[in-house]
């Protein structure tokens, strides 16, 4: 998508990378979830099939390395696409997720053993795990 810069993508993530009616519709179609601070949403090794639409709020994304390290690999909010690694290739999660402030999501995609993509019906988003 041309015109869009880097600080511009920084600060809306996936949203500025779609058309308006397909963020729209990607947000709407989801569960609604509200998390209080500090509240993990889930934890790197965990098993998923889905992902969180960013829509209110900041996250800490992190990895705990083998000798008990955490390091911080980002900070994520509002326009950006949590999980969705884990929910295209149906791998454990790589990172653990924590909420940094009161944060909303919309829930997507969750995969189920007969269904390897997930399509947001009408609009131009989808996966398909290889």
């Amino acid at each position: 998508m041309s015109g869009i810069s880097a600080t511009e993508r920084a600060v809306q993530g996936f949203r500025a990378l779609v058309r308006p009616e397909v963020w729209s519709a990607l947000v709407q179609a989801g569960a609604h979830r509200e998390y209080e601070p500090g509240q993990r949403l889930f934890s790197q090794g965990d098993q998923s099939g889905w992902l969180l639409v960013l829509v209110a709020g900041r996250v800490k994304v992190s990895y705990a390395e083998r000798a008990g390290d955490e390091l911080l690999l980002a900070v994520r909010g509002p326009g950006d696409l949590i999980g969705e690694f884990s929910g295209r290739d149906d791998a454990p999660r790589s990172a653990t997720i924590q909420t940094l402030e009161s944060t909303a999501s919309r829930t997507r995609c969750r995969r189920t053993a007969s269904r390897t993509s997930c399509v947001l019906t009408g609009s131009t988003v989808s996966w398909t795990a290889t």
